[in-house]
């Protein structure tokens, strides 16, 4: 499943020049059926948005590390 999600990420970010990473993180979860995570900080002006598709979590650059 991760090459997938990688190729639809590589290809998605290859033909696309700017889009937010709330929404790809939305597109995504719904293309392989997972879940958005949202972590709100007070120090960050933006909130970190990640995906978990089984037991995998990405973000717009692909699959992160598993301790965040």
């Amino acid at each position: 499943m991760v090459e997938k999600v990688e190729k639809y990420i590589e290809d998605f970010i290859s033909s696309v020049s700017s889009i937010s990473p709330f929404v790809f993180s939305l597109m995504l979860s719904n293309k392989f059926k997972g879940k958005v995570l949202i972590k709100e900080s007070e120090d960050d002006e933006l909130p970190d948005v990640v995906v978990l598709i089984e037991n995998n979590y990405y973000d717009i650059f692909g699959v992160i590390d598993r301790h965040l």
